[in-house]
């Protein structure tokens, strides 16, 4: 056992001298891959922020019931009674007519929306918030609370709702095939690399092989170089996230508080970052493993 971890520690220390000898070199192959490894991470956190802005912003459908301007406290009250019988609905809330202008005037920035009106013509709205988020299933909601009695119109917003769960299903088949392709270019870029550096080598690997060199500790430092190059492109694409999202961050706030929205943008957590370290690392290190198989 200690012999094995001799010849392990041995490997690893034999690959960190090659890149400290190498500095330019070791660090342009590095970023090469990291450079591929930022098109499918990058999108993955950027599909992530938009989620949680698209969550924050209430994407969860909703169905308004706006009733009639001469409604009373008496059919409002009959209105929610015959909400709390239906089982699709999750909840609901009233929103008065003042209000609704209180919130348009604040959102517009404008003050003066009554300028040249008698009254308010806003009509009073109950949002609902169906069970189920399928869109037969609020249209059949809608279309029941549409004959009921001082209800003048009603609005599903599930279209909406459909459509950012298409986009985001979208995304999440983009990313992947991303990861796939980018992938394999990495798989070849770490196979490439490591065999220029067999060939480089070849002589080296000839006096060791005549000293009895078995192909085990002939291939050893070879595979950890791979291994070490992967998870350094991991850590630098990690690193420049970060630093992006750093960057990006007050602009997105200011964009998002001129709708009247608020949120922080979210990077890679440690768990999602030592999954990146680990998947790069051992692309390497197959790439590397093939290129020195036949040795």
């Amino acid at each position: 056992m200690k012999a094995w971890l001799h010849a392990h520690g041995e490997a690893l220390a034999l690959t960190l001298r090659q890149f400290w000898r190498r500095p330019v070199a070791a660090f342009l192959g590095v970023t090469v891959i990291a450079v591929g490894l930022l098109f499918p991470v990058g999108g993955y956190v950027a599909l992530s922020n938009l989620k949680g802005m698209a969550g924050a912003a209430g994407a969860d459908p909703q169905i308004s019931l706006f009733l009639a301007a001469d409604a009373g406290a008496a059919d409002r009250m009959e209105i929610e009674r015959r909400l709390r019988l239906e089982s699709g609905v999750k909840s609901f809330r009233f929103v008065g007519k003042d209000a609704a202008l209180k919130e348009l005037q604040t959102r517009t920035g404008t003050g003066d929306l009554m300028a040249g009106l008698t009254s308010n013509p806003l009509p009073d709205t109950l949002l609902v918030t169906p069970k189920e988020t399928s869109l037969p299933a609020q249209e059949r909601l809608a279309a029941s609370a549409k004959s009921w009695p001082k209800v003048t119109e009603v609005d599903v917003d599930a279209a909406w709702s459909d459509r950012l769960r298409i986009l985001a299903a979208t995304g999440d088949l983009v990313v992947l095939s991303l990861g796939v392709v980018l992938g394999l270019a990495m798989l070849a870029i770490s196979c490439n690399t490591i065999g220029l550096q067999v060939l480089t080598r070849t002589e080296e690997i000839a006096v060791m092989r005549l000293f009895g060199a078995t192909s085990a500790y002939v291939r050893r430092p070879f595979l950890y170089f791979g291994a070490v190059q992967g998870a350094a492109a991991a850590l630098l694409a990690w690193a420049v996230i970060c630093g992006s999202l750093v960057l990006i961050e007050p602009r997105v706030a200011a964009l998002l508080g001129a709708y009247g929205l608020a949120g922080r943008l979210v990077g890679l957590s440690i768990a999602d970052g030592l999954a990146l370290l680990g998947f790069s690392a051992l692309v390497g290190l197959l790439g590397a493993w093939l290129a020195v198989a036949e040795r």
